[in-house]
């Protein structure tokens, strides 16, 4: 499209925007102050015209600049207008702003650059000379017809970016050992795609916002890839993790392969970048120990108003949207997974989400929550009495599964590793599902025979970070020896069948505690200690929040 015809286009699309206010044209005469300038200088680009024998890059220009000035009018201008006719007497405070419009919520990371350039230089570090990386966004996702699910990055992407747009691509590339750069492409600014589904950061931003070299438009990648892969020996692509990825990176290699006679060379080589990346992402700097600090207190929050909101008669999705409420008043818009709020039998379900239950009283209620912030996920259970008050069986299974936790909490430290610890909590478990009569025999040979596994069926462990299930490998049957930096959970669980052949006490109880540690230097952090966890300490606090 032309300047000319993009400015006819502007024009016509002003006209529209001033015709839908649905404010008739005498008010809209009326309106003074910054709001009033701002309208009559809409009205002007509505009449907007350009001579054709005008310099077409000076125009170019010109036109930017008024694309960005209607933009934020646009935004602007309904906004005060209806506050003055809501206000009365127009004494709105807020001051109609046409400069520093450029808060991008594209770019929410609590991560300096300087460390997205770091992690982006570790990797250039790992290619071999002559190769680019390259890794793509997420993208959007339809819930039904027309509308979609609130957008996720893809946790590799943000992880050397910290950039919340879907149509984005960084490509790494690696001359030699001493020289190498970065391309962005991402969406550009639209000002009618802007108007309806939020900023763009665009092409111009790009580079001081995220410590890229050079930024090009998204819309250009299969003329501009191509070009940039010309003359390399290795392309490291995730094949297969997004189909519309492959398509334009086998699209580009194509062209290559095809392009010999205009001196056109494909790579001769494709490997994956995710051993390295996934490799990386499980050692956590300082900087993400800190937002991930941060998950787990808000996390913990949510826990705890969980345990003093929790009445019978309840239903289960009354308590989730508590938790999630909490989440949200500190910052986390989103938990990291699906909410677990299963009461009764529902707790012996692993991944109960449908939360739909009504809470009795003398059931308990299996809570398995954690937010996400700023791209960091927390992830905590607690299990408690929905009247506050544990059943003498009730507490007997608490209690095996709080003393699993407690030696695990002891235990984690670098040299070990989870196989070591879960063998520890194997052998509590068993002894004490012995002694309360659950299992009969020698605690020795049961732990030989696996006779746990109808009651804890899953790991004791998993990595956490900007996945809730993190990225990283754990070694043959969770050998791996852990090492300071790595954040994990640590989650024992009991949970009795409702139609097990134990003692009918102990029948239909489901109880896990998780807490997520950071390995340190000579131990481990607790990252969600904040919300309690001894059966008393739990009953003390449910009982207080009776009395208020």
């Amino acid at each position: 499209m032309s300047v000319f015809d993009r400015a006819d286009a502007l024009a016509g699309w002003v006209n529209h925007f001033l015709l839908g206010l649905g404010v008739t044209q005498p008010k809209l005469d009326k309106v003074t102050g910054e709001t009033g300038e701002a309208i009559d200088d809409l009205r002007n680009i509505a009449q907007l015209g350009y001579d054709e024998d005008e310099d077409q890059e000076e125009l170019e220009m010109s036109l930017e600049e008024i694309i960005e000035y209607v933009r934020v009018a646009a935004l602007a201008v309904p906004r005060h207008l209806y506050a003055s006719a809501a206000d009365g007497a127009g004494k709105s405070r807020n001051r109609l702003c046409t400069k520093n419009v450029n808060a991008m919520e594209s770019v929410m990371s609590d991560i300096s650059q300087q460390e997205y350039q770091r992690r982006r230089q570790a990797l250039l570090a790992q290619m071999q000379p002559g190769s680019a990386a390259l890794i793509f966004a997420a993208q959007e996702a339809t819930r039904s017809a027309d509308s979609e699910y609130p957008y996720r990055q893809s946790s590799d992407f943000w992880y050397f970016t910290g950039f919340n747009e879907p149509e984005a691509v960084l490509v790494l590339i690696k001359s030699d050992d001493t020289h190498n750069h970065s391309v962005l492409f991402n969406r550009v600014r639209d000002l009618t795609a802007e108007i309806w589904f939020g900023r763009r950061l665009g092409q111009d931003a790009a580079p001081e916002k995220l410590g890229v070299d050079r930024a090009l438009a998204f819309s250009e990648i299969n003329q501009q890839l191509y070009q940039l892969l010309n003359g390399l020996d290795v392309v490291y692509h995730a094949q297969g993790e997004y189909a519309y990825a492959d398509e334009i990176v086998f699209a580009a290699l194509d062209k290559l392969r095809k392009g010999s006679r205009q001196n056109l060379t494909a790579p001769a080589t494709m490997t994956d970048w995710r051993p390295m990346v996934h490799e990386m992402r499980l050692f956590k700097s300082p900087e993400e120990i800190a937002v991930m600090r941060r998950a787990g207190e808000i996390s913990a929050l949510a826990h705890t108003r969980a345990m003093k909101k929790c009445r019978p008669g309840m239903f289960e999705y009354q308590l989730e949207g508590e938790i999630h409420h909490e989440f949200n008043r500190h910052g986390a818009r989103y938990p990291s997974y699906n909410t677990i709020v299963g009461s009764g039998e529902n707790g012996c379900i692993l991944h109960y989400t449908e939360n739909e239950s009504e809470m009795r009283d003398g059931d308990l209620v299996l809570i398995d929550a954690g937010c996400e912030y700023k791209g960091y996920a927390g992830d905590i259970t607690r299990t408690f009495p929905v009247n506050g008050k544990f059943t003498p069986a009730q507490r007997e299974i608490y209690d095996i599964v709080l003393a699993s936790l407690e030696t695990s909490l002891r235990l984690f430290r670098p040299g070990t590793s989870i196989q070591e610890v879960t063998g520890e909590v194997v052998r509590i478990m068993i002894a004490g599902l012995v002694n309360l009569g659950i299992l009969q025999g020698d605690v020795e040979q049961l732990i030989a025979e696996n006779a746990h596994r109808p009651f804890f069926m899953h790991g004791l462990s998993h990595w956490l970070g900007l996945d809730v299930h993190d990225v990283g490998v754990y070694g043959q049957e969770r050998s791996r020896v852990l090492e300071p930096g790595m954040v994990l959970t640590v989650e024992p669980g009991l949970y009795i069948a409702p139609d097990a052949d134990v003692p009918e006490a102990y029948r239909g109880i489901g109880i896990r505690i998780e807490d997520d540690i950071v390995i340190t230097e000579t131990g481990n952090e607790n990252l969600t200690a904040s919300v309690v966890k001894k059966a008393d300490d739990i009953e003390a606090l449910m009982a207080a929040a009776r009395q208020l």
